[in-house]
């Protein structure tokens, strides 16, 4: 970890800090404890993630003032290189993040049971086995709405477990939503049950669900996923997919089991029997695993094409995936001319990215690993950062200025996404510009 320096101004005097939005903005509900954050990542070869802020064993356990407290401890421990629960972690960025003096969540993800009817096998033991909430979510908006501690464009994610199988879903869905009225609703859903209350939200534009299917077979289902519910599950993205397709993005999480080319093929034949390839498309990997193996880097680089090929409206990694596909991006780039053949697909589309210049919008965390990890910016050029945060524009990040979303109007340089969270939020304002959806670029290889 780079040392924390201090910028001094005959004005301005501020501190530089190591943070992270989660730990500084976001809460994470699970069924026995709180987290500051859902990030996996690895240390001399353990996993580490998933960083808790205190256990719950009541509603009493819920307070403000203690989450408060614990986040600034947490702060405070990393600031002064003490070893904590995030040490190693690459979401770590040194920035002015400013004081930890008043509870403002603005990513809020309602995880409170591990209740689920499937048993994937990526799944972490942390995600099932039937545990339910220890506390009452009614009572938890309460407390919280009532000590202010929601920022005003709040972001809602409902996980789990599977959420439609939550006690009284459907009622506790449309009540955080009326009284946050988040920014945005992200739901993640096996789609095995089918949800009124989400056909309702898709269909008025507040909510985006993403789907995991992981094969294209039924036998591949079976054991990926735990059960035989393939052509259930598809037949329920396509009712969703009818109501709101912008709403809609369907994830495939790449194993040892379901990464053949023979079985992403078939996935292909599923996108187009249920007429689901004008998509959008999130790809991910097995997190338990530290690094891509080789053929599931492959395949990776050969479902990207092809849904590309067939009119995909986005495709993009996930942030579980991103670091390993960098790792082994910088494996590839640095390879031998033996070794270009094995993954000559990848090659060819690094190669494509010699001498270009681009615009990354996202002066965040993923904009800074990908300009900061990412080998392809080592052969390329970013000629400034956007960022709708207003109190960013005028500074930098990587040396690299940090102008107004507007600033992208004046030029036609191609345009890197640096967000999976937001990544069609920002498909859709940059359309909105007036600006052709053919400048953004894929971001799959930064």
């Amino acid at each position: 970890m780079e040392n924390i320096s201090i910028i001094s101004d005959p004005v301005i005097k501020s501190t530089k800090t190591y943070s992270c939005d989660s730990l500084h903005h976001a809460l994470y509900l699970a069924p026995d404890m709180l987290r500051h954050c859902c990030k996996r990542f690895f240390v001399n070869g353990q996993m580490r993630g998933d960083v808790k802020v205190y256990s719950v064993h009541s509603d009493e356990d819920i307070d403000v003032a203690r989450i408060l407290t614990a986040k600034r401890e947490l702060y405070d421990s990393i600031n002064r290189g003490e070893e904590t629960q995030c040490s190693g972690c690459p979401f770590l960025t040194l920035d002015m993040w400013g004081d930890l003096d008043k509870l403002k969540i603005n990513i809020l993800s309602i995880e409170p049971h591990t209740v689920c009817n499937m048993k994937c096998t990526y799944c972490s033991e942390t995600y099932y086995g039937g545990l339910k909430a220890k506390y009452n979510l009614r009572k938890l908006l309460e407390h919280f709405l009532m000590e202010d501690a929601f920022s005003e464009d709040i972001d809602v994610v409902w996980g789990g477990g599977e959420p439609t199988l939550m006690d009284d879903f459907e009622e506790n869905f449309s009540l955080f939503a009326q009284k946050l009225k988040p920014k945005s609703i992200k739901l993640f859903t096996n789609a095995i049950k089918y949800s009124s209350v989400i056909e309702k939200y898709l269909s008025n534009g507040l909510l985006t669900i993403t789907i995991s299917t992981d094969a294209g077979t039924k036998e591949t289902f079976k054991k990926v996923r735990g059960v035989e519910a393939l052509e259930k599950v598809f037949c329920n993205i396509k009712r969703y997919h009818n109501t709101a397709s912008s709403g809609v993005v369907i994830k495939y999480i790449l194993t040892e089991d379901n990464c053949s080319f023979e079985e992403i093929d078939k996935f292909l034949g599923q996108l187009n029997k249920y007429e689901l390839n004008k998509s959008h498309f999130q790809l991910s990997a097995d997190f338990k695993n530290q690094d891509l193996g080789n053929e599931q880097a492959k395949s990776l680089m050969y479902l990207y094409k092809e849904l590309v090929r067939k009119g995909a409206d986005s495709c993009h990694f996930d942030d579980h995936l991103r670091p390993r596909w960098n790792r082994k991006i910088r494996e590839i780039y640095d390879s031998n001319d033996k070794q270009e053949s094995e993954f000559q697909l990848i090659v060819d589309y690094i190669k494509e990215f010699q001498d270009k210049a681009f615009i990354v919008w996202g002066a965040g965390q993923i904009g800074y690993m990908m300009i900061k990890h990412s080998p392809l910016f080592e052969i390329s050029k970013v000629v400034f950062i956007v960022d709708k945060d207003e109190k960013k524009h005028g500074t930098r990040l990587c040396d690299i200025e940090i102008k107004s979303p507007d600033s992208i109007k004046q030029v036609d340089y191609p345009i890197v996404i640096a967000s999976s969270r937001f990544y069609n939020e920002i498909c859709r304002e940059i359309s909105e510009m007036g600006i052709s959806k053919d400048r953004i670029m894929d971001n799959l290889i930064f």
